[in-house]
C-alpha cells in the first residue's frame, strides 16, 4: 500500500498502524509550498522511512501559482494536485493508495456538500475505499501516537480560518456537538445511505425511463469519464435542463463548462 503521509496526526497514525500490522508499505508526499519551512514534515518522513527501509517519496509542487493558472481556491488546487500526483504514483508501484482520513474529515465533507450543493448522492461523503480510519476520531488516533511517544506536525493550514473546512471543524462542529454529542456518527451514517442509494440510482436502465435522480447520477458519472479540466464544474441545474428534454422527441444540445457539450437527439 501507498500511505499518503503529510506528516499529521491522521495519516502518521496510519503509517504506523499498517506497518506493526505486516502491511509492505511505501510513503508518498506532496509538499504545497505553502510557506518557507514546508519542507520539515517530508525531511521529517524521509528520515524515519529511512530508518524503516521503506520506499519514500516526495514532491513538491507550488500550488500558489496552479490555483492562478486554473482560478482555483488555494485549497482546492492543492487537492487536486495532490491526489494527480499520488494516483499516478500508486498506479506506477503498482500500489493501493491509502489515506489518513477520519470520522471528522468525513463529518465535515457531509458539510461541506450541504452548504455548497450536491446531489443527495454527493453527501456520501469521503468514500470508504483506501480510507481504513474512517470509522475513527482523530482523538484516538492522536492517542496511539502518544502511547508510542511519536510527535506529529500540525499544518498551520489548519488554523486558517479563511477556508470553510478549519470553520466548519473548529466553530460550527463543536456546537452542534453540544446540541448532540453523537453527531460525527449520525452524519458518518448519512455518508454510508448516501453510498449506497448512489449504488441503486446505478442500475442500468433506459435513458427515459430514468428517474431525475438517475439521470443526474448517470450524467455526472459521464461527465467525469471526460475528465474535466481542474475546478471545472458540472451544474445540478444543467442536468434537470436536459432530463427536462428527454421527452422531447427533436433535436437539442447544451454548452457545458470545459469547452464540452451535450446532445440529445431524441
Amino acid at each position: 500500500v501507498l500511505v499518503a503521509c503529510s506528516g499529521g496526526s491522521d495519516s502518521l497514525a496510519l503509517l504506523y498502524l499498517l506497518r506493526e500490522q505486516g502491511w509492505p508499505v511505501e510513503v508518498g508526499h506532496l509538499d504545497h509550498a505553502g510557506r518557507p519551512d514546508s519542507q520539515r514534515p517530508a525531511d521529517f518522513l524521509q528520515e524515519l522511512c529511512t530508518r524503516w527501509e521503506v520506499p519514500f517519496f516526495r514532491r513538491r509542487l507550488h500550488v500558489d501559482a496552479w490555483a492562478r493558472r486554473y482560478r482555483m481556491s488555494w485549497e482546492a488546487a492543492a487537492r487536486e494536485v495532490r491526489y494527480a500526483w499520488l494516483a499516478r504514483l500508486a498506479r506506477q508501484r503498482g500500489a493501493l493508495l491509502v489515506t489518513g482520513h477520519t470520522l471528522e474529515d468525513q463529518a465535515e465533507t457531509v458539510l461541506m456538500r450541504l452548504l455548497q450543493g450536491c446531489t443527495l448522492t454527493g453527501l456520501a461523503g469521503v468514500f470508504p475505499r483506501g480510507r481504513p480510519l474512517l470509522r475513527h476520531t482523530r482523538e484516538e488516533l492522536q492517542g496511539q501516537l502518544r502511547a508510542r511517544g511519536v510527535d506529529w506536525f500540525e499544518d498551520p493550514g489548519n488554523q486558517d480560518s479563511r477556508f470553510l473546512r478549519v470553520r466548519l471543524r473548529y466553530e460550527v462542529l463543536p456546537l452542534l456537538k453540544e446540541l448532540n454529542s453523537g453527531v460525527l456518527h449520525h452524519l458518518s451514517q448519512l455518508a454510508e445511505d448516501a453510498l449506497d442509494l448512489r449504488a441503486i440510482l446505478r442500475r442500468p436502465r433506459a435513458l427515459r425511463c430514468m428517474s431525475r435522480l438517475e439521470f443526474e447520477e448517470f450524467l455526472h458519472d459521464r461527465w467525469r469519464e471526460l475528465g474535466p479540466p481542474p475546478g471545472v464544474r458540472f451544474q445540478r441545474w444543467q442536468a434537470r435542463e436536459i432530463f427536462e428534454a428527454l421527452p422531447s422527441p427533436g433535436w437539442k444540445n447544451w454548452n457545458l463548462p470545459g469547452n464540452f457539450w451535450a446532445e440529445w437527439d431524441g
